[in-house]
This record gives structure tokens, C-alpha cells and sequence, in this order.
């Protein structure tokens, strides 16, 4: 379905081709997107230029806001193109959050009201559940993994986000090799991870991480044996709380609350 003229300038603009969905979007007269707006398209315009000025990627452009410098942005081009990410001012985190405009905006649509915040929307990654499209993306997460061998730190950190998200909920063993890794913004994303998937067999890992890991490993290692929460979880969290410094104890307590009755 053709959109408007002015869409049609700015995917000659970018260069790629913009998905239907989007163009049927902006055929609407009144679009919406529930906690979220989307822009007209001399703002993507503007919006997109601010953005790359900031060091975002040109393959990231921004089509959505809450009018508080908050965006969720397309992907449209690279090996993630068609997927949607959320751009939080306070705190980048560019990995994907949705496979298409399709489902982003299922998921608005769904989050619709007045008390609902755009961080509540229910997402699509990371994959906690098995999924279609698991052996599409697991290919991917792993020619990513291979892009960030020879990558600069910043930009094998932030492929290496991109993997473990999108890495099947039945191939989480795989995120334990990177509770060892030298970056510290990894080692907790994989952690958390392993938490929210509650894999067992990564528990005394995450022990080892508490113990001797960077300080956002053993944080968010603390909090995934809180997550995966089963006995064993609660007495390796009641072990930690013997011996770790103090500043960890409240840490550690919050996620003995979280562990299943015994």
C-alpha cells in the first residue's frame, strides 16, 4: 500500500525501502500507537540527523516518540533491518525489541492508556520462549558474534548485545561463555539473560560470577539466581551472603525474597 509523497522522499533520502506497515501507518488519518506518537516526516528528518550526530548508526532511524527525547526507531538497513529498537536518553541500549513494525505495533496498541509508559510494552526480544523464527535468528546472533571478532571494543559490545538477545531461548547454554567476558556491560546482560531464561545449569556460573566477577556481573549474577529462584538458588544466595562485602548484602537479600519457598 503506496504512502505518502513525503515518505516516498525520505526512503529515496535513505536509500532503503521502508516496510509497508510503515507506509500504511502514515496512509492513516489519525495513527496510534498507544504510549507513543508517530512523527511527521520532517521530524524523522530532523529527529534522525540529531540522532547521528550523537554517534548513532545511519542503519537507525527514529519514527516514534513519547515527546520526552525518547524514540523507537527502525532498522533500515544491515542485518537487522526491519526491526524496531528503543532509543532511551537515558541510557542507549540499541539491541532490538521488536521483529517488525507489525508487532511493535501490536504491542502499543496493547500498552494504549493513560497510566501506561512505553518501557511496560510487552517485547519480542530477548527471546524467552521458542519462537518461528528460531533458526532464522539464530543464524543471525551468530554471524553477529563473528562481525564482533575483529570490531573496535564499542562496536563488538554493542554486536555482542545484538547476539545474545536474539539468541534462541533452547541455545541460552551458549550466553554462558559470556559470563567470562572482559566487558562488564556483557557479563551482566548475560546474566541477566540466563536469569530471566531460569537456566539451571548455569547457576554455579552465576555463583562464580558474584564471587570473583566485574561489578555489574556480580549485581545482575545476584539477581539471576533470585530470578531462577530454585533451592539451589537459595542456598548459593544464602552461602554469598556470608561472604561477600557488605555492600552486596541488601542485593543479595532482595533475591532470597524472590527464590521459591523451600
Amino acid at each position: 500500500m503506496p504512502g505518502s509523497p513525503e515518505l516516498a522522499a525520505l526512503e529515496a533520502e535513505l536509500g532503503s525501502g521502508l516496510p509497508s506497515a510503515l507506509h500504511e501507518a502514515y496512509a492513516a488519518p489519525a495513527p496510534g500507537f498507544g504510549p507513543l506518537r508517530l512523527l511527521r516526516v520532517d521530524e524523522v528528518r530532523d529527529t534522525y540527523a540529531a540522532l547521528q550526530d550523537f554517534g548513532l548508526p545511519d542503519s537507525i532511524v527514529p519514527f516514534w516518540t513519547d515527546d520526552q527525547s525518547n524514540y523507537a526507531a527502525l532498522y533500515v538497513r544491515g542485518p537487522l533491518a526491519s526491526r524496531v529498537c528503543f532509543v532511551d536518553h537515558d541510557e542507549i541500549d540499541l539491541v532490538p525489541a521488536y521483529v517488525s513494525v507489525e508487532s511493535f505495533s501490536r504491542a502499543a496498541a496493547a500498552a494504549a492508556g493513560p497510566d501506561t509508559d512505553w518501557s511496560e510494552m510487552p517485547r519480542d526480544y530477548p527471546r524467552l520462549s521458542p519462537s518461528p523464527l528460531d533458526a532464522e535468528e539464530s543464524a543471525l546472533a551468530s554471524s553477529l558474534r563473528t562481525a564482533a571478532v575483529d570490531s573496535d571494543d564499542d562496536t563488538r559490545a554493542y554486536l555482542l548485545h545484538c547476539a545474545m538477545v536474539l539468541t534462541p531461548a533452547n541455545e541460552s547454554d551458549t550466553l554462558r561463555a559470556d559470563l567470562c567476558d572482559r566487558d562488564m556491560w556483557v557479563q551482566e546482560r548475560a546474566c541477566t539473560l540466563l536469569g530471566q531464561r531460569r537456566v539451571e545449569r548455569a547457576i554455579e556460573d552465576l555463583v562464580r560470577v558474584a564471587r570473583e566477577g566485574m561489578h555489574n556481573g556480580r549485581l545482575a549474577a545476584i539477581r539471576a539466581l533470585g530470578d531462577i529462584g530454585t533451592e539451589t538458588c537459595r542456598q548459593r544466595l544464602e552461602e554469598l551472603e556470608q561472604i561477600l562485602p557488605t555492600g552486596f548484602t541488601i542485593h543479595v537479600r532482595a533475591a532470597l525474597r524472590r527464590c521459591h519457598p523451600t
